[in-house]
């Protein structure tokens, strides 16, 4: 187990072209931070392909950056598929602060009763603040084994067979909490490693450069141990019919 654990989290830093594989990445993703989409879709797409790889038995590493119109596609599939799961927290969220800002407005207003708008924005915007984080979170969570029934079927529609993305977790529900502990363990290391120098003062500037290969490290690594709960959850589920 604890091999396994080395080899995914040693893997973006292995094979003959690594660096440069792993600095066009890096690159995209700093790229994302001012043009959010499509940087993000080559990088889903690379991520998705790493997915599939892993899912089909080979041993998790950086491919090459080609075949743009593949990665185009399933960067496009993963995009749509991540919104939909996302989308009913973003509305609460995004509800929440318009709600926020028309009671602003409304209290600015001679009217009667515009003295108690901005409690009660106030509230509207926290309580969609609240539900947004809940379904947020309730989205993200089915949402690497819906990408990876993506990945392993190739077709937009295998990431909404729900019994079959379900029947994936319960066959391996260790294997699952175990590729979000990573991922999310690793991610949460990264994060406060690439933000230490925003608390200096001649530093603080280089933040996104270090938070951008820290995220793409995150992604790859993610894609390839979900791929690895994936293919032990189809063998488990073939070992039991």
């Amino acid at each position: 187990m604890l091999e396994t654990l080395k080899t995914f989290i040693r893997f973006p830093f292995k094979g003959p072209e690594w660096p440069s594989r792993f600095l066009i990445g890096s690159a995209l993703v700093l790229g994302s931070f001012v043009v959010p989409i499509i940087p993000s879709i080559f990088v889903l797409g690379y991520v998705i392909r790493i997915m599939k790889k892993v899912i089909q038995g080979e041993d998790p590493s950086l491919p090459a950056w080609d075949n743009f119109n593949e990665l185009i596609a399933n960067g496009v599939k993963g995009f749509i598929v991540s919104l939909i799961y996302l989308l009913p927290g973003f509305i609460f969220i995004v509800g929440g602060y318009i709600l926020y800002f028309l009671s602003l407005f409304v209290s600015s207003s001679p009217s009667e009763g515009g003295t108690f708008a901005p409690l009660v924005g106030l509230f509207l915007l926290m309580a969609g603040l609240l539900l947004g984080i809940v379904l947020l979170t309730l989205g993200s969570i089915p949402l690497p084994a819906a990408i990876a029934n993506l990945a392993a079927r190739g077709n937009i529609g295998a990431a909404f067979e729900v019994s079959e993305w379900w029947a994936l977790i319960k066959a391996n529900p260790w294997g699952y909490l175990g590729a979000w502990a990573i991922s999310v363990g690793i991610g949460y290391i990264g994060y406060w490693i690439s933000f230490l120098p925003y608390y200096t003062i001649v530093l603080c500037c280089f933040v996104p450069l270090l938070l951008a290969p820290v995220i793409f490290y995150v992604l790859v690594v993610a894609g390839a141990v979900f791929g690895q709960f994936y293919r032990e959850s189809s063998f488990s589920i073939k070992e039991m019919e």
